[in-house]
């Protein structure tokens, strides 16, 4: 059809769409290596169906490096991959999505970095809409790593990447961590801002390998880097949905970190700093942050770590500030301590 014109084309070429297509649900094969800009120029394409579970980089574009994909509708997709899997495009390395809309009866399913624009990008995300009707799910069901399932994007990758104006209704399920409304990992010096998820979303850890797993979700980002001195921001986010977390063993989190928006970070080790609706938190141990003062501009934030106090969110919490006063012998003199939870302590913290 129209599409098949693109394997043709030279890259950095423009492609621009002058009809909407109806794929009707039949089996589509991604279209790799494409570099140029695709241009929906308003129109939809409806009924997409991939359904190639043994093949990483699934979706309408399968493998692509350095494109662009604007103005596009996409409605009523079943994608089903095994890495680096979305509706739009699978693997999208340096890529950039401007006014793209997935709605309709929208199933994405793969092992892990699936969502419902691309599972896997560096690049810049804006002004997407994800509005799916009831029984849509993106899903990532995996036995080990990360899952990295989101609405929007599932792995945003580390440097500048960005997502900006972003909505999406669609229930996210992840059997690992990294599950997000709208990315599953967001990593460093990346941002989000102006982003509204409503769908529910859910971690349920088959393996039980790691204790952090269920922890590393969130109504806007699943997992965020916190590499030291590097920053990720979450700037006029919001969620309305449900968080659930369990493990097959039958432990069930409901401590969620950072006001429900963004999971547990990536390392145990400190430094790492998540700006979250105007406040500069420093990632210190499982359960406590330093307030940093944001005298300074967000790009800036890093460097000055003037730190304004000190919070608490559970019984590790506790325990780091413990450790740090009577072993490493921080008196933490004139410094101001905020207890934000309920605790109750025991020898097995």
């Amino acid at each position: 059809g129209e599409i098949e014109i693109l394997l043709d084309l030279e890259t950095k070429k423009t492609v621009k769409l002058m009809t909407s297509l109806d794929l009707n649900n039949e089996e589509w094969t991604p279209i790799d290596n494409f570099n140029g800009t695709f241009d929906g120029n308003g129109h939809t394409i409806s009924n997409l169906n991939v359904n190639q579970p043994n093949r990483d980089a699934v979706g309408l574009f399968g493998y692509i490096d350095r494109a662009n994909f604007k103005n596009l509708t996409i409605e009523n997709a079943n994608v089903v991959g095994d890495g680096c899997v979305g509706a739009l495009c699978g693997y999208a390395f340096v890529c950039n999505f401007d006014n793209i809309t997935i709605k309709g009866d929208v199933k994405v399913e793969g092992v892990w970095d699936v969502a419902g624009v691309t599972g896997y990008t560096y690049g810049d995300v804006t002004n997407v809409t994800i509005d799916a009707n009831d029984g849509s799910i993106i899903k990532a069901i995996t036995s080990s790593g990360s899952a990295n399932a989101a609405g929007v994007v599932g792995f945003l990758g580390e440097g500048s990447g960005s997502i900006s104006n972003v909505t999406s209704n669609i229930d996210v399920y992840g059997t690992s961590y990294g599950v997000g409304g709208i990315v599953g990992m967001a990593q460093y010096g990346t941002i989000i801002s102006n982003a509204k998820s409503s769908g529910n979303v859910s971690i349920y850890d088959e393996s039980c390998a790691y204790a952090t797993t269920i922890k590393r979700i969130g109504g806007i980002a699943g997992d965020w880097m916190n590499s030291n001195g590097s920053v990720v921001t979450l700037e006029n986010v919001s969620f309305t949905g449900t968080l659930s977390a369990k493990s097959a063993d039958g432990v069930v989190f409901t401590d969620f970190y950072n006001q429900g928006l963004a999971g547990r970070c990536w390392n145990n080790g400190p430094g790492g700093i998540l700006v979250l609706n105007g406040v500069a938190y420093q990632w210190l141990n499982d359960g406590m942050y330093a307030i940093l003062d944001q005298a300074s501009t967000i790009s800036t934030i890093a460097t000055s770590n003037k730190i304004t106090h000190y919070e608490i969110y559970n019984e590790k919490g506790l325990q780091f500030l413990a450790t740090e006063v009577n072993d490493n012998e921080k008196t933490y003199k004139d410094e101001v301590i905020k207890l934000n939870a309920q605790l109750a302590v025991n020898e097995n913290v």
